[in-house]
């Protein structure tokens, strides 16, 4: 797959397209560099450098960050779970209070 790059001043890429571009430089590629910041172009070659990648706003590279959402969408999904746990029980507190209990023994 043919993608088109943009590279700072040490060669790591600020930016790609999947479409010809007149100002970026053509670059032959297996799969599109997710994150796209850790890679640095050498010759005609992209190579991956995430330790050497230049500093991204908020002074984390974008794989850093994506750890830090990761994470934090980890812990939303546990206080969901949660939610979704004390939903269903108080759900099942107002059938009983609703439901005499001998049309519930029937429904059983």
């Amino acid at each position: 797959m043919e993608i088109w790059v943009s590279v700072d001043k040490n060669g790591f890429l600020d930016g790609y397209s999947l479409n010809e571009q007149q100002d970026q430089i053509k670059v032959e590629v297996e799969k599109i560099p997710a994150d796209f910041t850790s890679w640095k172009l050498e010759g005609s070659k992209l190579v991956h450098d995430p330790e050497n990648a230049p500093i991204v706003e908020g002074g984390l590279t974008e794989t850093e960050q994506l750890r830090e959402e990761n994470e934090k969408l980890k812990k939303e999904v546990e206080v969901t779970k949660e939610d979704l746990a004390n939903t269903q029980l108080a759900l099942a507190e107002v059938y009983e209070m609703l439901v005499p209990s001998d049309a519930a023994k029937e429904v059983v």
